[in-house]
């Protein structure tokens, strides 16, 4: 298991350029991925309950591609920082192998589903750079992209366009809070790139935008 830390941005459509400029000036050329991902859950939305996201995800890179699976459970997210617990491993294909996960997070998973359906999935172009900071590494990434529907997906999406900032490492200090450093270096960074700002903390994860399209949906 490993405690995710990052700071979510929103991106306007106007910013994109001036913001992809800029960072490929600071840190060089981006790494590009495309990421398809499918989220799971029961037809009664067990795992949203409890606010928990099972995603299965596609990374395709240079002409390659492999599936992941993720688990990740309630966290915290305030103006745009979220600090979460998260499991990933990799699998074969686009289907589930729960026995693949760690004790840990199946334990977490068992109580909530046995046979989860597809409810939404996100499909976006990723661009990352790795960056030196106060303290630690962290990674940028910008996302563009869509979120939809598995059903009637032409005429239920929302668009993606936010740019994470996830705390990778820290430096060794064995005096230095971890927590406390991961923040200030997060902040830090998005400081810095208010010189293209300012962007709109989102404390929305897409798995939650997928929900509320889901359940939108579903009333109407």
């Amino acid at each position: 298991m490993s405690a995710e830390i990052e700071l979510k941005l929103a991106v306007a459509t106007e910013q994109v350029a001036p913001l992809l400029a800029w960072l490929e000036h600071e840190a060089g050329p981006a790494v590009q991925q495309t990421l398809r991902n499918i989220y799971l859950d029961t037809p009664d939305l067990a795992l949203h309950r409890q606010r928990t996201a099972l995603r299965l995800r596609e990374v395709s890179r240079d002409g390659s591609a492999h599936w992941v699976q993720t688990l990740k459970t309630a966290g915290r997210s305030v103006d745009g920082l979220v600090m979460r617990n998260e499991w990933e491993c990799g699998i074969a294909a686009a289907a589930l192998e729960p026995d693949r996960f760690p004790p840990a997070a199946q334990a977490v998973l068992q109580p909530l589903v046995t046979t989860p359906l597809p409810i939404f999935r996100t499909d976006f172009l990723r661009h990352t750079w790795r960056v030196p900071v106060q303290g630690g590494t962290v990674e940028i990434a910008f996302d563009e992209g869509a979120v939809t529907l598995m059903e009637r997906a032409e005429h239920a999406s929302l668009p993606i366009r936010e740019l994470e900032l996830e705390w990778l490492s820290a430096s060794d200090n064995p005096d230095a809070d971890p927590t406390a450093t991961a923040v200030a270096g997060l902040r830090a960074l998005a400081a810095r790139l208010d010189v293209v700002g300012p962007f709109v903390p989102s404390d929305a994860s897409k798995a939650e935008r997928g929900y509320q399209l889901y359940l939108e949906y579903q009333r109407s």
